[in-house]
């Protein structure tokens, strides 16, 4: 049975959610010199207030699903869109409490080592936590809220080249699936949210701790890094599943349960032809940026697992040429240092692009001061 996934990469969401949003990007391709006066602009965010002065009061336990025994030593967090975060540790009886609180809507999050997360209470794990959202009045104190963080656990095997050979440094992802399409209140298509992942040993060794129980898909990635160029015919290595495919509808679902290990998930990644990404950074100036931080990753807007192409360094031209970029929708980020040499504050620019069947070259990124962050 085909299945149907969408918007799926191996960069971290919550980020990748935030940059997108706030950069209008142009579009270049094979061949293409593309740049954008209307570069973009990076807003700041507003700056938070203290979680205080109210008279509100949330408090509860944390305990083990399994035997509803309480959590010691648990980390439990309270927040809220408007409120800096504040974080509690659970007593011995795996009680905590947050007082002096405002009026509004409160986001509860719980972690402690060797515990993964209640599926029942999230549809997208981001780490190894629980969250529950409470509405508290003014002066309202809610005092029985339970939490319960199932036993994690673990997804191990080793990845290898098409020859057999143990793969160094692999990026192996742990990939839960969430509904995103929906067509007639029907979901027509999925999207897989990574929930954890991995970095291979020089013998393909991968071992990723903290998985909550349900059902997952893996897959690996190889990144890049800025070299100089060469001649010739150039191989790398396409986003590969779990049992070995890049067809990411051929993927094999794994299902773990709570405290178990599932070990032996081994799988070779597919080749792929590679292609070489190349072009100029220009300040907000217009002159040449040099030693600037050039990072290739997956495109928000991507179908399927794209891999994160790699990253280096802009030399004394302000000229980059990263290799290794094997075919997908990519978002070049060029990132100045916070305060150079000439005390000039950090730039950044970014430009969207699309790796088909050659290499992309001429490019140029345009990058714009990034205001400072409010001083509080």
């Amino acid at each position: 049975m085909r299945r149907t996934f969408l918007n799926a990469t191996f960069g971290t969401a919550l980020l990748a959610v935030s940059l997108a949003a706030a950069s209008p990007m142009a579009r270049g391709h094979a061949g293409s010199s593309l740049w954008r006066e209307d570069s973009p602009q990076i807003a700041s965010l507003p700056e938070a207030l203290e979680m205080t002065g109210g008279t509100g009061r949330i408090a509860g336990q944390v305990t083990a699903t399994a035997t509803g025994k309480p959590l010691r030593a648990a980390q439990v967090s309270i927040s809220s869109p408007r409120y800096r975060t504040r974080v509690a540790e659970t007593d011995a009886e795996g009680r905590f409490e947050f007082g002096n609180l405002p009026p509004g809507a409160y986001f509860l999050t719980a972690r402690k080592d060797g515990f993964g997360i209640y599926p029942d209470l999230t549809r997208t794990p981001l780490e190894n936590r629980v969250s529950r959202t409470i509405q508290l009045a003014d002066g309202q104190t809610i005092a029985s809220v339970v939490i319960s963080l199932s036993p994690a656990a673990v997804i191990a095997g080793h990845v290898w080249d098409e020859t057999g050979e143990p793969m160094l440094r692999a990026n192996v992802r742990v990939l839960r699936t969430v509904p995103r399409l929906m067509r007639n209140g029907v979901v027509v298509a999925d999207a897989l949210v990574p929930a954890g992942g991995a970095t291979t040993n020089d013998l393909g060794e991968f071992r990723i701790v903290g998985v909550s129980p349900g059902d997952y898909y893996l897959g690996a990635t190889v990144s890049s890094t800025g070299s100089p160029i060469t001649e010739g015919p150039r191989s790398g290595y396409a986003p590969t599943y779990y049992p070995g495919t890049a067809d990411v509808s051929q993927a094999r679902r794994i299902t773990v349960g709570a405290g178990q290990t599932v070990s032996e998930i081994d799988f070779s990644l597919v080749p792929s032809r590679a292609y070489r990404i190349s072009g100029l950074v220009l300040d907000s100036q217009r002159r040449p940026s040099a030693k600037v931080s050039v990072a290739v990753a997956p495109s928000s807007s991507s179908v399927g697992l794209t891999s994160t192409a790699g990253m280096g360094l802009t030399d004394g031209d302000g000229r980059f040429s990263i290799t290794g970029v094997v075919p997908g929708d990519y978002e070049i980020r060029a990132m100045s240092r916070a305060v150079d040499a000439a005390g000039r504050p950090a730039e950044e620019g970014r430009l969207a692009i699309a790796v088909v069947d050659r290499d992309v070259n001429g490019l140029v990124v345009v990058t714009v001061p990034v205001p400072p962050r409010p001083v509080r």
